[in-house]
């Protein structure tokens, strides 16, 4: 899954497969891939300090302030671009 790898490529110390998600951490766990609402898409949910502005965002959860949870629908390849990179890279960093 094409997911799962750029989210290893950002950094992630472990790796934690389940029957529904792959989840990713560095202290804490930071993102995860899912199935998507749609057949052929992908939930990618990240947590960072700030709530995104994206086509891309379907939804983003305030879990406590300075902290938010975004789901990420990836339709196709090309929605991996360097702006998701970005995020995950600044998610990495707030869960060390």
């Amino acid at each position: 899954m094409m997911a799962c790898m750029h989210v290893r490529a950002s950094g992630a110390l472990r790796e934690e497969v389940k029957k529904t998600q792959v989840s990713y951490f560095a202290r804490r766990m930071y993102a995860c891939v899912s199935a998507g609402p749609r057949k052929g898409t992908v939930r990618l949910s990240i947590s960072l300090d700030r709530r995104l502005q994206d086509r891309r965002v379907e939804q983003a959860v305030q879990i406590r302030p300075a902290l938010w949870t975004h789901h990420i629908v990836l339709s196709c390849p090309e929605d991996l671009d360097e702006t998701v990179d970005a995020w995950l890279a600044q998610a990495r960093l707030l869960a060390q």
